[in-house]
């Protein structure tokens, strides 16, 4: 007898893979059989029947498995038909098509002449379907999708009892984003009248809205790297300040803070502890740390028009600080207010604008040709309106109703109405910031190397040299931020080209403020009276130029020694129409490969 009897044979994992394999193959072509009766019957109702006849002709997924189908006579919203889309979507949740078809079957053949109740029962057993399969995927847009339009084709929907199920859902998984997608749908659905946004629906209903606000705070709290229910909560909060209406209703906000003030600045300070403890639990979480970006916001920086030129060949150019979306064509006015006929182009682009734009062109400098050289320009007026142009970045603003701008080949000052910009809160920026600086000092004392905290505190550092252009410690604050951006680099390499360019637009602002003048209380700016013959920006670590139109009445640029690629400095060339000689020595390419990049 051999020294094995008796013992149990161990298969060799090839043998177990084979026998997976062969379990597998069985299974695929169950599945790959009942997709194409499916997608047969599909296209049976799509184009009619009689063209099969048990021929492998038809939907292409029959054609490339050589499945065939028997013929069938007529169209058939059956049970059967419904009972294929619940076996596939078992194995399948995420096939789409397959949910059309079972929402086609339902419409069109289950509800076809059936009472509400019976319509309703339907639709209660495919929110209970819904919930057989959603822990396959939690995250499936199809299954979601599916589940909304059951809700909303009930006669009968039952949003409080979806609102509890989405609670488990979130107990279970805290950051799923189709889970709080969701929510905020069912909440919308509680609050909304017809023809309401989900905001303006949850503005009605402000009992309700601070429901929501309470239940982000308990998801937070439990983890703090949900960074669903912080944007939840982003949301939501404007709409809870604007709905504290009375002294009782600030008192009470103040007892469970412990803080006095107004309704907006006591809603600060209690965000700003619950942020604080978010970030000395977990300093390297990004959700909080956009959260807390948000909640401080940040200011809309006005586009300045920063003056006008005009050249020896009849053509006005004029400059902004930066790049703007053309949406209309700027009106030019002779001294007795008559059109000036002719066309506008942004330098780097060959378009030209004569009437309302197909598509938006982009430029930091632009020009008007006339249509012919006789028409005098000398004296004529460039009528800027708010409606003509937009901001390339959310953080810049036009912040005028109308500009004009007299052309005499000097640059003159402008006229214009300003339209400011609104906050949820009504705190002081410089007092908030300082505050945050030093807050987040406190933190580096104890995380000197996290990565949120020294962005956090070169990003308000920055916005507080802006608020303060006259602050005699600008410099050295400007010093530190170049500094920690430099650290940056070298904490957090996947990003370093970023901090780079960051770094890249503070050296150029500090090496071209003496170009303009500041001539709004917005911090508005226009080209200085005087400009340089020679700007020396050489041997600064430039990266790109942030805003080349700053440089139009400089004729000579010196940029050795800097990082700029072939294609950064022709897109540069072409934006300086009035650049007679610049020095690339030493950057990242060579004359031949500026040429080609000019040529293309």
């Amino acid at each position: 007898m051999s020294g094995m009897h008796g013992r149990k044979k161990i298969r060799t994992t090839e043998e177990l893979q084979q026998a997976r394999k062969e379990r597998e193959a069985v299974k695929i072509k169950e599945y790959n059989a009942l997709v194409a009766e499916c997608f047969e019957k599909i296209w049976e109702y799509r184009h009619g029947s009689g063209n099969y006849g048990g021929t492998t002709f038809g939907h292409p997924f029959l054609i490339r498995f050589q499945i065939a189908i028997p013929q069938k006579t007529e169209k058939q919203y059956d049970g059967a038909a419904l009972n294929i889309t619940t076996r596939i979507l078992h194995q399948n949740p995420d096939f789409y098509t397959v949910w059309n078809f079972r929402r086609l079957i339902l419409r069109e053949g289950v509800f076809k002449d059936a009472s509400a109740d019976a319509i309703q029962v339907s639709l209660k057993s495919e929110l209970d379907f819904f919930m057989q399969i959603i822990t396959i995927n939690p995250k499936s847009y199809w299954m979601w999708n599916h589940r909304r339009w059951c809700l909303e084709t009930m006669p009968k929907p039952a949003w409080e009892r979806e609102l509890a199920l989405v609670d488990k859902m979130l107990d279970m998984d805290a950051r799923n984003f189709h889970g709080w997608n969701y929510r905020r749908y069912v909440i919308s659905q509680l609050a909304r009248d017809p023809g309401m946004t989900d905001t303006q629906a949850l503005r009605t209903s402000p009992a309700l809205a601070r429901s929501e606000f309470e239940f982000t705070t308990r998801k937070v709290t439990q983890n703090f790297s949900n960074y669903s229910a912080w944007h939840n909560r982003s949301k939501l909060l404007p709409i809870v300040v604007d709905g504290i209406e009375g002294e009782e209703a600030r008192n009470e906000i103040a007892r469970q803070g412990g803080l006095g003030g107004t309704a907006p600045l006591i809603a600060y300070r209690i965000e700003i502890e619950l942020i604080k403890a978010a970030v000395y639990t977990d300093p390297d979480d990004s959700s909080v740390w956009l959260y807390r970006w948000w909640l401080i916001g940040r200011d809309t920086t006005p586009i300045s028009l920063l003056g006008t030129h005009l050249t020896s060949a009849n053509t006005v150019l004029l400059a902004f600080d930066d790049e703007i979306s053309m949406l209309n064509p700027f009106a030019v006015l002779t001294s007795q207010g008559v059109p000036v006929p002719g066309s506008w182009r942004s330098f780097g682009s060959g378009n030209k604008v004569s009437g309302n734009l197909g598509e938006q062109l982009h430029g930091y400098v632009w020009a008007f040709e006339p249509e012919t050289k006789d028409i005098p320009i000398q004296g004529v007026e460039v009528v800027v309106r708010a409606a003509d142009l937009v901001a390339s970045r959310s953080e810049r603003a036009w912040r005028y109703g109308e500009v004009r701008v007299r052309v005499t080949g000097e640059v003159e000052t402008r006229e214009g109405e300003a339209t400011g910009s609104a906050k949820w809160y009504t705190l002081d920026r410089a007092e908030l910031l300082e505050e945050e600086v030093k807050d987040v000092r406190e933190l580096l004392e104890l995380e000197p190397g996290s990565k949120w905290a020294l962005q956090t505190l070169a990003r308000f550092l920055t916005e507080l040299c802006h608020i303060r252009p006259a602050d005699p410690v600008n410099p050295q604050v400007e010093d530190e931020v170049i500094t920690i951006l430099e650290l940056l680099q070298t904490i957090d390499p996947d990003r370093a080209r970023r901090y780079e360019d960051w770094r890249t637009n503070l050296v150029f602002e500090r090496a071209t403020r003496h170009l303009v003048k500041c001539v709004g209380e917005h911090g508005e700016v226009m080209f200085a009276d005087k400009q340089p013959d020679v700007l020396d920006l050489s041997n600064l670590g430039l990266t790109h130029i942030p805003t080349p139109s700053l440089l139009l009445h400089v004729p000579r640029l010196n940029l050795k020694g800097n990082r700029l690629s072939a294609s950064q400095a022709a897109r540069m060339l072409a934006a300086l129409p009035l650049m007679k000689e610049m020095d690339w020595d030493g950057n990242l390419f060579v004359k031949e490969e500026l040429d080609v990049a000019l040529r293309d």
